[in-house]
């Protein structure tokens, strides 16, 4: 039976290699940072504005937890990421139906975006296309009205530093009249902990 010969290796021997490697122009992994940001209100608020169809309405990010990136939010709740770099975005945001209706097939669009505001460029990312349809009940009321329906979006950005960008959503009824628009989200006040309608993380890759 033949037996392999280990040695650990101390601190000395590590100090070296990292030494050796440094000295051949070998580097660690990037730096990489993240940050939350969150489309809030306190429990039993509602967001407090509806969409317009098709139109892209920007949604109220206005809290932000960022470790690593410098990430800023203005007044018109765009936000800037301060450093060049490659990024992940996963968010969602949410829609609610205005009022009770009837039908059978009372259909709602809606779609999430990041838009990039330094470029003008609206679908910078596009997100999930999200459609729900209504379900008819016996007394004629909808069953998915009073509930927030969710959108995702998943993408990767480039950016230089200083970027400015923004998450919008637009959401329309194709058979509901046009002077009941959906809203951006409805109250739970579960627990008496803030309201949330928008989640947008952050991640940067490199």
């Amino acid at each position: 039976m033949s037996s392999v010969k280990t040695r650990k290796l101390d601190i000395s021997t590590i100090l070296a290699v990292v030494k050796a490697q440094t000295g051949s122009g070998a580097t660690g992994p990037p730096e990489i940072g993240y940050a939350v940001l969150r489309e809030t209100q306190p429990a039993g608020v509602s967001a407090g504005y509806n969409f317009s169809g098709t139109t892209l309405i920007r949604r109220k990010l206005n809290t932000v937890q960022a470790e690593g990136i410098t990430i800023t939010i203005d007044a018109l709740n765009n936000f800037t990421i301060a450093e060049a770099g490659t990024y992940a975005f996963r968010g969602r945001a949410c829609y609610s139906t205005s009022l009770p209706f009837t039908g059978s097939r009372d259909i709602f669009n809606s779609r999430v975006h990041i838009a990039n505001e330094t470029l003008g460029l609206d679908n910078a990312i596009t997100g999930d296309t999200e459609k729900t349809n209504s379900f008819a009940v016996s007394v004629g009321a909808e069953t998915q009205n009073g509930r927030n329906i969710w959108g995702n979006i998943d993408g990767i950005l480039t950016l230089p530093a200083n970027t400015v960008l923004s998450m919008k959503q637009y959401s329309y009824p194709t058979l509901y009249p046009a002077n009941a628009p959906n809203n951006a989200g409805i109250p739970n006040n579960v627990g008496g902990t803030e309201e949330v309608y928008a989640v947008l993380t952050i991640q940067k890759l490199a």
